[in-house]
């Protein structure tokens, strides 16, 4: 499984059918701010959890969002997830992550 990270934001990443595709972004829980999807074009998310580490974590602590994806059938996807606080309307968020898929 090929992992990505917040450095491969805006790329266009060559997948082999079938292939799932793991995103791993940071998150500060302490601070509202959470990842989710925004947006999505022939991609679906088959895993999202929270990764905190082995030890257990203060709440609030930074943990690491992590998202498995792949295209729901040949051809190209596009996915944008946003870093926002859901009780916040805009849905600007503070951080954008988009991959495309091909």
């Amino acid at each position: 499984m090929r992992r990505l990270t917040s450095a491969d934001n805006g790329t266009t990443i060559t997948v082999e059918p079938g292939e799932t595709i793991e995103l791993r972004l940071a998150q500060l829980g302490g601070t509202g701010y959470l990842w989710s999807v925004a947006s999505s074009s022939n991609v679906v998310v088959v895993d999202d959890h929270l990764e905190t580490g082995e030890e257990p974590q203060p709440p609030g602590d930074a943990a690491t969002r992590v998202f498995r994806v792949r295209l729901s059938r040949p051809g190209r996807g596009h996915l944008r997830l946003v870093r926002s606080r859901p009780w916040e309307t805009t849905g600007q968020g503070d951080a954008h992550f988009q991959i495309d898929l091909a």
